[in-house]
């Protein structure tokens, strides 16, 4: 009784609503997205890779890329938050589009301070913007909830 106890108090499992175990899935599944298309970018725009400053941009291309995707998610579920009675679909057409344009600005700032050509820059953060999109806004919320509840299964 006490261990429970005791592991109830260094991780309360109503954490879980909000931090389920499937997001170590989706954290690793973006990291291995946003460093292979970084890659790429790499070695056809850049045609060199310095591994330390590789390793640096990629950690950063992938907080980008989940800061962008929050963004976009808070717009989808706009009417939700707030319970309007409208339809939502012209909502996740706009958080999708609203996250790759701050993916997009966020990555191009970030490459600005690298010493490449204007246009390269530009590309590449266009690139890695739409490559790494929230397609999922897409996927109807019960797809979702049922692929999750079977990835808890495996684990549980």
């Amino acid at each position: 009784m006490k261990k429970n106890l005791l592991y109830n108090l260094i991780f309360p499992t109503y954490l879980l609503m909000f931090f389920p175990p499937v997001i170590f899935f989706v954290l690793a599944g973006n990291f291995l997205i946003d460093a292979l298309v970084y890659l790429l970018i790499s070695l056809i725009f850049y045609k060199r890779i310095r591994l330390k400053l590789y390793f640096k941009t990629v950690l950063m291309i992938w907080g980008i890329g989940f800061s962008g995707d929050i963004i976009g998610a808070f717009i989808c579920f706009f009417p939700e938050l707030f319970y309007l009675r409208v339809d939502k679909f012209p909502f996740i057409i706009l958080g999708f589009l609203m996250a790759i344009l701050a993916i997009f600005l966020m990555n191009y700032r970030l490459f600005r301070a690298e010493i490449y050509s204007l246009s390269k820059n530009k590309r590449a953060a266009a690139i890695i913007a739409v490559s790494t999109a929230p397609v999922t806004f897409f996927l109807p919320r019960q797809y979702l909830l049922d692929l999750a509840n079977k990835a808890m299964t495996l684990f549980s």
